[in-house]
């Protein structure tokens, strides 16, 4: 910019000018892990600004409500769809990202039934386990027992459907 005066000064002056008409892209949401988990899950918004305004604020949809995180991550507590979406200084926003949650199982497996003979016998004992868990699956099935005259539990033993008891004691 140059202004004159009547007298044939001149003052001039430049600036900078800054547009940004391209909207932020988030290019994934990644998890700190895949395996199954009974913790909560941090989930990192991964975004890039072509524009150049740079990232400004990233969001988490609530119900209706677009919720500004602190930084890029948020906490999944169960499973389940997360929607974001990131601003840029500009005032560009993005296009909504949504990520699924699949590997939160906080709920502890069912044992549906535990039988064996009640009753005196002069043999082994055979006990029969039915359980199950409907999210992450049984990882295994695991007994331990203690002889009735021992102090101390035993170890965990590993088995399939069944186990068998060879003397008095509790499991």
């Amino acid at each position: 910019v140059r202004v004159p005066d009547n007298a044939g000064n001149y003052a001039e002056q430049s600036g900078t000018v800054k547009i940004d008409k391209i909207d932020p892209v988030i290019n994934t949401v990644t998890q700190n892990t895949d395996d199954w988990t009974n913790a909560d899950v941090t989930l990192t918004i991964n975004a890039t600004d072509e524009g150049g305004s740079g990232l400004s604020v990233y969001e988490y949809q609530d119900g209706e409500t677009w919720t500004a995180l602190t930084g890029n991550t948020d906490v999944a507590a169960s499973n389940g769809d997360y929607k974001f979406r990131v601003n840029d200084l500009a005032g560009n926003v993005s296009a909504e990202f949504t990520h699924t949650v699949t590997n939160i199982d906080k709920e502890a497996p069912v044992i549906d039934s535990i039988t064996w003979n009640h009753a005196w016998t002069d043999s082994s004992v055979t006990v029969k386990v039915s359980a199950y868990d409907t999210l992450s699956g049984l990882n295994s099935t695991e007994y331990r027992y203690k002889d009735k005259d021992a102090t101390d539990w035993g170890v965990w033993k590993t088995f399939t459907d069944t186990f068998k008891i060879e003397n008095n004691g509790s499991f």
